[in-house]
């Protein structure tokens, strides 16, 4: 920001480099929102802010003084403030493309103080840049609760206000001091002790003393002190109770059980360092493509065992952060890397905080089980000894940054081992398949009276990732259609492993893991806040984000390039004919020839003919045949000018291969070394 923008009195009072740091925050707007004035805040300019974005920010986004990130999860509790009626007076005002949200927070403990000012600045889809408490110690530090209430209140005037339209809720466009309504239950007036807190107290010291004086004054017997053995008993029979007590975990013989077998194994996110936090992206790709990831059998054994469990149990998630499971399989072999999705990356590399329920999740759980029991009714008929078991996370033994979890294993004598997927459409009702299918996001389709699935659908590469991670020989597909009412309807699909496919796939996955995932997990690139400077593109250079583009010119005289406009037709009327001129004809010099590149070559667009000049002769390219059309006499001497006629163009012979676009430009080729 520059000096001679105006501060605020608040801003000139903080010491040199807090000052700093705050005219680098405020620079964005170009103003210091505590001198907006009031009269141009309106509710209308909230920005859009998501549960992701408050998380993103609270947790994951880096501080400007530590180089870490916030973590703030205790700040997460800052939605009691809104509940409570803590916040009030939430304005914005659009300015230079971002929001600038004003508000005030009272204190939690002390009440008649006067309210906490806090500004946050973000962008119109909801990313929070950076935010600013006035009021509290913690608010320098850009993340306190006064602003995790804020941005509470941001998420749920969004949710809550934004997408209800005024006409739908009575006074809706009015603010809400709190966005929910109390539950508990209004006590009768008789049942409501109204003494003050004093005498409450005294009452009860008044009722400890009448219990302790109450009967004889004989003090009571100590408990005998159990000994050793029978002390050894009682932990044993815990040990061997369905549920372990937690007070077998003090215990140096039974706390074993507390710590999962895979705790030593080392995880991908182990690999972050804070140097990494500080050295640019060149580097920081160099640092990548050094980095293996190898586990023994054992370790991948121990990581099946412990998350058997899956999202109950802690290992689960521990081992899944910067592995590509195989439910995103197809996301992210489908993602571009130059520009890869950052949702995607985050729910790759932070696997437990970014999750997600929705109704066809919640369906889905609900009916799993009941789907399993299904299925195993029905292949024990079909199949000598079926066996069905759960089981945990596999981990791949040559590409360890790729994970699946089936939600079984099955077994018989006559098919050997496999691995079972099982899906719950919502959107699968009343039982009926046939129009199931008809729909564009389904999972199915019908071929020869069955129902299969689609190849190109995202549960298709999750299936085949099941099975080249697990190695098993087939995977059962299992789609239920569930009722509320404990009718079910299953259908199973075998498949085989694809390997045309899984070989088309994995070099995409291994160029997403090594260059989107692994970035974030050394140096946390896509979620720590940098201040980036573009520099413009050198020759040498490959950029992602910028294709070069190669454009052939012919040299046409002196000065003139021989390249048609847009909307030119190079085709002359009736009385017309095409003289080369002086100026007009693109005559090379005299060891030049219009001789086209190895990878380009001039093919006229459809309504172009072409022309050569008096002394030009037609030479055709490497991969290039000048070859007459059928209707055309493509004829040229020395003293003689090409005349096309009405009926006559020069039209591509079949074998020419460059293709003149619209743009006369081929994207460069960008390769990942």
């Amino acid at each position: 920001m520059a000096e001679k923008s105006p501060l605020s009195n608040y801003a000139r009072s903080l010491q040199p480099h807090v000052l700093l740091r705050y005219q680098k925050k405020i620079s964005a707007v170009g103003i210091d929102p505590f001198l907006i004035p009031e009269d141009q805040l309106d509710a209308d300019s909230l920005p859009a802010v998501e549960s992701i974005d408050l998380v993103s920010y609270l947790v994951l986004d880096t501080s400007f003084y530590t180089q870490e990130s916030f973590k703030a999860f205790k700040s997460l509790q800052a939605y009691n403030y809104v509940k409570s009626g803590f916040v009030e007076s939430v304005k914005a005002k659009v300015l230079a493309g971002k929001h600038v949200v004003l508000g005030k927070v009272k204190h939690s403990q002390k009440w008649n103080d006067p309210s906490a000012h806090v500004w946050i600045i973000a962008t119109p889809g909801g990313t929070i840049l950076s935010a600013h408490c006035r009021d509290c110690l913690a608010g320098l530090g850009e993340c306190c609760s006064h602003v995790a209430s804020i941005l509470f209140y941001l998420e749920m005037y969004h949710r809550h206000v934004s997408d209800i339209s005024p006409t739908d809720l009575p006074n809706s466009w009015l603010p809400r001091t709190t966005p929910f309504p109390r539950t508990n239950p209004m006590a009768e007036m008789r049942n409501i002790d109204c003494s003050s807190a004093k005498k409450l107290k005294s009452n009860l010291g008044n009722s400890m003393t009448e219990l302790q004086t109450d009967g004889n004054n004989e003090s009571p017997t100590n408990p005998c002190t159990p000994s050793a053995t029978e002390m050894t008993g009682l932990f044993e029979k815990l040990d061997t109770a369905k549920f372990k007590s937690p007070l077998l975990s003090f215990e140096d013989q039974h706390f074993g059980a507390f710590v999962p077998s895979s705790h030593n194994v080392a995880t991908i996110s182990d690999l972050a360092d804070q140097k990494y936090l500080d050295i640019s992206y060149d580097d920081l790709l160099e640092e990548c493509s050094k980095v293996e990831v190898k586990l023994t059998d054992s370790d991948r054994k121990m990581i099946e065992v412990d998350t058997r469990d899956q999202a109950r149990g802690s290992s689960f998630f521990k081992h899944r952060a910067g592995r590509i499971g195989a439910s995103i399989s197809k996301q992210a072999s489908a993602t571009n890397p130059a520009q890869p999705s950052k949702s995607l990356i985050k729910t790759v590399c932070y696997p437990k905080i970014f999750t997600f329920t929705t109704a066809a999740t919640e369906h889905g759980c609900k009916h799993e089980k009941h789907a399993i029991a299904e299925y195993r009714k029905m292949m024990e008929t079909k199949h000598n000894n079926f066996k069905v078991e759960q089981c945990g996370m596999f981990v791949h033994p040559e590409h360890q940054f790729l994970h699946a979890t089936p939600d079984f294993i099955c077994s018989c004598d006559c098919c050997g081992q496999g691995c079972g997927e099982v899906k719950c459409p919502h959107c699968l009702k009343d039982m009926d398949f046939q129009e199931y299918v008809k729909r564009r996001s389904a999972c199915l389709k019908e071929e020869e009276k069955t129902f299969v699935l689609r190849k190109e659908h995202g549960y298709y590469y999750q299936v085949q990732q099941q099975l080249f991670v697990t190695g098993k020989s087939y995977c059962d597909f299992v789609v239920c259609a569930a009722q509320d009412n404990g009718r079910a309807e299953i259908i199973v699909n075998r498949i085989k492993p694809d390997l045309q496919h899984w070989n088309n796939v994995v070099p995409k996955l291994a160029q997403f893991w090594r260059y989107c995932i692994l970035p974030e997990i050394l140096g946390r690139w896509y979620t720590q806040k940098r201040d980036l400077v573009l520099q413009p593109a050198t020759g040498t250079d490959i950029c992602f984000c910028r294709r070069r583009r190669h454009v052939h010119n012919v040299q046409a005289g002196k000065n003139q390039t021989a390249k048609p406009s847009k909307n030119q037709a190079a085709k002359p009327s009736k009385n017309q004919t095409a003289k080369s001129s002086k100026n007009q004809t693109a005559k090379p010099s005299k060891n030049q020839t219009a001789k086209p590149s190895k990878n380009q070559t001039a093919k006229p667009s459809k309504n172009q003919t072409a022309k050569p000049s008096k002394n030009q002769a037609a030479k055709p390219s490497k991969n290039q045949t000048a070859k007459p059309s059928k209707h055309q006499a493509a004829k040229s001497s020395k003293n003689q000018a090409a005349k096309s006629s009405k009926n006559q163009t020069a039209k591509p012979s079949k074998n020419q291969a460059a293709k003149s676009s619209k743009n006369q430009a081929l994207p460069h080729q960008l390769t990942l070394s």
